[in-house]
């Protein structure tokens, strides 16, 4: 995921590698001194999801914001919150 220099240490601007805990096979990634759990590792390899997340993670850092970004309109299947909430309802 990161680019290294010949001494191993990332180059200043890249994004930080997602790295595999061995131990209790969770994938994290360390960004601003701070460690986020991105979630379990399945087949020894971490997943697009992951990935994804630990980008949002680094883009959020650069920027300097906090909030959550949601993903586009586009992206996002399924039924929304009102219309499992109404079909509740009339259940």
């Amino acid at each position: 995921m990161g680019k290294s220099t010949k001494d191993g240490r990332r180059k200043s601007g890249s994004m930080p590698t997602v790295r595999i805990d061995r131990k209790n096979k969770q994938a994290r990634v360390f960004i601003g001194g701070k460690q986020h759990h991105l979630g379990r590792v399945e087949g020894g390899k971490i997943s697009q999801a992951q990935a994804a997340e630990a980008a949002r993670i680094w883009y959020q850092f650069l920027n300097g914001t906090t909030e959550v970004i949601a993903p586009p309109e586009d992206t996002v299947k399924g039924p929304t919150i009102a219309e499992l909430c109404s079909a509740y309802l009339d259940h």
